[in-house]
């Protein structure tokens, strides 16, 4: 009987596992495509590289027609980089904005009709302790997938920055950090020297926030203006506070509300015709 117990144990712990494998390998397939390699070679303005400046990093993209959010610190100062995506298509990328305020995020756009783009989560769930999966090319190991958790949750600057214990190397940053359901949650942006396993990645709203370009390109985001402090609540569910917000929504009707000195207000936004939304 014991014997015939412990075999059942065992094979429940293989189905478990079994299950976990098959649910890790569809996770990656889905969000790998939409992965890129870039080399930046340093051009210099007279078009010439400079050996000592090449470095690779990771981007994502984010629009159908080819749009590319990774780090400004993988492109640097260049205008130019060269795009490789897992189907191994090599392309010219050009470097159309980096981000206000010093936060380390930048767009690329490629000539790709054929690009993936993720979906982006929402503030609420980037939660300690979710579990969270990161592909990009850490040294040179090209689509490496790895796994881990939140740990936890910062302001650095002007910007909202999450803590990783995923395994992260040079060569990973402006990558993707992704939930379960393959929702970007965040940006690869750096390692603590020194330390094990001590990441940060910024938080995927802070795109729309800081650049521009990549609101009015994705359509993905309501940009809700409010009195500094003031919560903001989109369908009754607190968002963020004012004087600014930016609500990662699909496609939809959405209300939006706000206390304002003791009064409700309340307005409706129908994405992707209203992008802005005062509340005053």
């Amino acid at each position: 009987m014991l014997g015939f117990v412990f075999a059942a144990a065992l094979a429940a712990d293989a189905s478990v596992w079994a299950q976990l494998a098959n649910e890790q390998q569809a996770l990656f397939e889905k969000v790998a495509p939409s992965v890129v390699f870039i080399l930046n070679e340093g051009q210099q303005a007279s078009g010439a590289p400079e050996e000592d400046k090449r470095s690779i990093g990771s981007g994502f993209f984010v629009t159908k027609w080819g749009l590319i959010l990774t780090n400004a610190h993988v492109v640097r100062d260049t205008t130019r980089v060269t795009v490789v995506t897992l189907a191994g298509k090599r392309l010219n990328g050009k470097v159309i904005e980096r981000a206000t305020k010093e936060v380390d995020l930048a767009l690329i756009r490629v000539d790709e009709p054929e690009a993936k783009p993720l979906e982006l989560g929402t503030p609420e769930q980037v939660r300690i302790g979710n579990l969270v999966g990161a592909i990009g090319h850490g040294m040179g190991g090209i689509w490496t997938f790895n796994t881990g958790i939140i740990t936890n949750n910062y302001s650095v600057k002007d910007a909202a920055v999450f803590q990783t214990q995923i395994p992260i190397n040079s060569g990973n940053s402006g990558g993707p950090v992704f939930d379960a359901q393959g929702r970007v949650l965040g940006v690869v942006t750096a390692q603590l020297s020194g330390a094990n396993l001590v990441n940060f990645a910024i938080r995927a709203d802070m795109a729309a926030l800081y650049l521009p370009s990549f609101a009015k390109y994705t359509g993905s985001f309501i940009t809700v203006n409010a009195p500094k402090d003031v919560p903001v609540l989109v369908d009754g569910t607190l968002i963020g506070r004012g004087p600014r917000v930016m609500v990662p929504v699909k496609k939809g009707r959405y209300e939006i509300s706000a206390l304002i000195a003791g009064r409700l207000v309340k307005k409706t936004a129908n994405l992707p015709d209203d992008l802005v939304v005062d509340l005053k």
